[in-house]
């Protein structure tokens, strides 16, 4: 996957150089107004998997390291620079990946509206990766739930929802099966505004006129083969029906959970009776289905195929009297909220915000992809750790084992150019660059630190912005690595003065008036 997604993103690069550049001769391409805009592509250089597996270990130190914006990360001042960013990858190269990621090219995908198009055809090979790695990596205990999952999103896609009890009101919904004890995800579908969306699986349901929720239970088990094997799956009421646990009886599962009383099939004696005491039940039994109707704050209405009529006591309040439930609730609130928990996980360690519905797919999956794993180590690992500590291992492996074969990183980082404390009381020596390889110069020639402004940094330190002219230097100091600094006064500056810049600032603007 890591080659896919390197080579499917320098095909979109190449596509969109020939998209902007098409009939133009080099005069009209610098004169055209997209030039700007576009202008990191025309010095493009593909990429290969070690790149990808370095652009997804920033994104893994992202997710635990937030800052309010993606340049931010790459800020080199004393307060906020994080020198992990801009060690490996510059902040323009990692743009320009990101910008251009890609794992798919769709140019044959048939238009929307034709019988073969496919939505989701832009994350579609690592979208296929992870439903099938989801389920054969790792087989589930019997207890597992389903339910939605969202992922905020407010850009422009067709299959975009819209729910106001949600936490993210606006969303890319998935439907998500879970188990129980680890909250690891063994399977999951895109919601993509069909009528059964594609989860209607070969062989799922037994009758062809079963309702949207039943054909969306059974083909998302279906495809995650867990079916006939006797589970207990969890389950709220926007998808238990009566209708839904008798198709999953015909295959061998078992199903639990909340139901709405206007459900075909309940029986009138549950959906009719008003419950005014707490603590007060009503049980009906057809067959195999079980159907509760139980009053604690509010009426909660349930349906099973696994539980009997049986109370039993759970726990005692701050008397130390007995709290006593029926055991299908409790069992409920145990098993229930392992999607919930997983979103939790999720949600905590999110990347990058984006307007492309896919690169937001995208970077969902893989963000999937580090949960299940971690899930796993926690559970089979001989090393335990947390899950930021964990992202950190993966990001460090990914770097370790890549870093060689990279083609835009750097392969010696530097070492930090900002640090205050030794900047100011260690011990500095002036010392004289070595000249270029394959240069005339007896030594390069660099911009001093100290002296060179821009007119935007004048105004940033309160001064009229006027051209300075730029100063070189071809010295610098022998502990503070890849620091050019003029012998004088810019050395005594950058070594003796917290606010180095400012100082070079007022004595430059002297020796100009």
């Amino acid at each position: 996957m890591f080659t896919i997604l390197a080579e499917e993103t320098n095909n979109y690069a190449r596509q969109q150089i020939r998209r902007i550049m098409a009939g133009r001769d080099q005069i009209e391409q610098i004169e055209h107004y997209s030039h700007r805009q576009h202008a990191r592509l025309g010095s493009w250089k593909d990429i290969n998997a070690a790149d990808i597996k370095i652009f997804i270990a920033h994104l893994l130190i992202m997710s635990s390291v937030r800052k309010p914006a993606l340049h931010n990360y790459w800020s080199t001042t004393t307060l906020s620079r994080t020198p992990f960013f801009g060690t490996y990858l510059s902040r323009n190269k990692f743009q320009d990946i990101l910008w251009n990621l890609h794992v798919a090219d769709t140019t044959n995908n048939p238009p929307p509206g034709s019988p073969n198009h496919d939505p989701l055809a832009k994350v579609r090979p690592l979208l296929t990766m992870c439903q099938n790695n989801f389920r054969l990596r790792y087989t589930p205990s019997e207890f597992l739930s389903v339910d939605e999952s969202t992922l905020g999103f407010k850009g422009r896609v067709k299959f975009l929802q819209f729910n106001p009890n949600k936490p993210n009101k606006f969303h890319i919904k998935l439907f998500m099966v879970s188990e129980h004890k680890t909250g690891y995800m063994c399977g999951f579908s895109v919601y993509t505004g069909k009528v059964a969306n594609e989860l209607v699986a070969e062989n799922a349901v037994t009758t062809e006129d079963c309702s949207v929720t039943t054909k969306t239970v059974m083909g998302l088990l279906q495809k995650t083969r867990l079916l006939d094997h006797y589970r207990s799956v969890y389950f709220d009421n926007w998808f238990n029906s009566p209708q839904l646990l008798e198709q999953m009886y015909l295959r061998r599962t078992l199903g639990a959970g909340t139901v709405r009383i206007n459900r075909k099939g309940l029986p009138k004696a549950v959906t009719q009776m008003k419950l005014k005491k707490k603590g007060e039940t009503v049980y009906r039994r057809k067959g195999y289905l079980l159907c509760l109707k139980w009053f604690d704050k509010r009426e909660v209405t349930m349906l099973s195929s696994i539980h009997h009529a049986v109370e039993a006591q759970v726990k005692t309040n701050y008397l130390g009297q007995p709290v006593v439930k029926p055991v299908i609730i409790d069992d409920y609130n145990k098993k229930m909220n392992s999607v919930d928990h997983s979103d939790h996980m999720l949600s905590t360690y999110e990347t990058l915000k984006s307007i492309k519905w896919y690169r937001k797919l995208l970077l969902h999956l893989l963000n999937m992809v580090v949960l299940n794993s971690f899930i796993l180590n926690r559970k089979y690992g001989t090393k335990k750790m947390s899950h930021s500590s964990y992202r950190e291992f993966i990001a460090n492996y990914l770097i370790t084992t890549s870093l060689q074969d990279a083609t835009c990183t750097k392969k010696k980082p530097p070492q930090p150019i900002d640090n205050t404390e030794t900047r100011l009381h260690g011990k500095h020596f002036i010392t004289k660059f070595d000249a270029l390889p394959n240069s005339k110069r007896k030594a390069p020639a660099r911009r001093c630190k100290v002296c060179n402004f821009t007119k935007e940094q004048m105004v940033h330190y309160g001064y009229e912005p006027i051209f300075v002219p730029v100063k070189y230097s071809s010295y610098g100091c022998t502990v503070c690595t890849n620091v050019t600094l003029c012998i004088t006064p810019c050395f005594e500056f950058f070594h003796s003065e917290i606010n180095y810049r400012k100082k070079g600032l007022e004595n430059r603007l002297k020796d100009l008036v």
